[in-house]
C-alpha cells in the first residue's frame, strides 16, 4: 500500500502485488492500447460528471437543516424509521422478498452472481408503490431536503431495489483463487460506480455488529481526491477493469499507473 493518508484513500502497490505487476510484468503497445480502448469511454463521462457536480457541491447554500450539516460532514447519516412505519410497509415488502428469495434459491451458491441478489423496482408511470411509500417516507423525516442541499439541486427518485445477501454469496469473495491468495480484508470496501446519486438503505430486519451492517468510513466524502482519481476509480468500476479475474487484472495492470486506482479497493 502507498504511504497512509488520513486524507485521502490508501494505494495499493499494484507494481508489487502479486497479482498484478508481479504476475503480469511487462506490457506491450497493444495491450495497452485494448485496456484504454476499453477504459477511456467511461472515463470521459465520469470525468464531466465529476467536474458538474463538485461545481453543485460547492455552490453556497441558500439554508441548512441538521440533517444535512451532517451529511456534509461525515458523507452518511444513521436514522431509525419508527416501527409503526415499517409495519406499514411490511405488506409492501414481503411480496418483494418472497421473491428475492426465490431468485437466490435458483442458483448454487457458486454460480449466483450480484444480480441474483436483487430485485429493481419499477420506477415511470408504473412505478412500485413501495417506491411511492418510501417517497413520503423519507421526506417525511427531512432527508430528501437534507439530499437536495448536499447535491446542490432539487433531486428526483433513480429507482430502488429489494436485495437479500447472506455469508454464501461467494461473489464477494476468493478474488484471486487462480493464485491461492487469501481476500484481503477490505473486500468489498468500494466506492459506488454512480456519480451525482445518493444512496439510502433501509434494513427490514433487526441489524446488529454481528449481521452484516452496512459500513461507512466516516468523513470519507471530504477525502482529497482530484477530480481525475475520483473519475479513474468510477470509470475502472463502470468499465468492469476493476474485476479480480485474471484475464481483467491483466488488462488493469496493461494501464498507465495513474489509471490504476479502483473504485473496490
Amino acid at each position: 500500500m502507498s504511504t497512509p493518508n488520513n486524507n485521502k484513500i490508501p494505494r495499493p502497490d499494484y507494481a508489487n502485488h502479486p497479482a498484478y505487476g508481479k504476475q503480469f510484468q511487462s506490457v506491450s503497445l497493444a495491450q495497452r492500447q485494448q485496456a484504454l480502448k476499453r477504459f477511456f469511454p467511461e472515463f470521459r463521462t465520469a470525468y464531466r460528471k465529476t467536474r458538474q457536480m463538485r461545481k453543485l457541491q460547492n455552490a453556497p447554500k441558500p439554508r441548512t437543516t441538521p440533517l444535512y450539516e451532517q451529511l456534509a460532514r461525515d458523507g452518511v447519516v444513521p436514522l431509525v424509521v419508527p416501527e409503526p412505519v415499517i409495519d406499514s410497509l411490511r405488506p409492501l415488502i414481503d411480496p418483494h422478498v418472497a421473491a428475492v428469495k426465490a431468485k437466490r434459491d435458483a442458483f448454487a451458491p457458486h454460480e449466483r452472481k450480484f444480480e441474483h441478489t436483487n430485485i429493481l423496482l419499477k420506477t415511470g408511470e408504473n412505478r412500485d408503490p413501495l417506491l411511492s411509500a418510501l417517497w413520503n417516507i423519507l421526506g417525511d423525516m427531512g432527508i430528501m431536503d437534507a439530499a437536495s442541499l448536499y447535491l446542490g439541486k432539487k433531486i428526483r427518485w433513480i429507482g430502488g431495489a429489494v436485495q437479500m445477501n447472506d455469508d454464501t454469496d461467494l461473489h464477494l469473495q476468493h478474488h484471486f483463487d487462480d493464485l491461492g491468495l487469501e481476500d484481503p480484508p477490505t473486500k468489498y470496501m468500494h466506492l459506488d460506480s454512480t456519480i451525482d446519486i445518493l444512496k439510502c438503505l433501509l434494513y427490514y430486519t433487526e441489524v446488529t455488529p454481528d449481521t452484516g451492517p452496512f459500513s461507512f468510513v466516516m468523513g470519507s466524502n471530504r477525502f482529497t481526491t482530484s477530480a481525475i482519481e475520483y473519475a479513474t476509480r468510477k470509470a475502472n468500476d463502470l468499465s468492469r477493469l476493476d474485476r479480480c479475474d485474471p484475464e481483467t487484472r491483466a488488462q488493469f495492470w496493461a494501464l498507465p499507473s495513474f489509471f490504476q486506482h479502483k473504485s473496490e479497493f
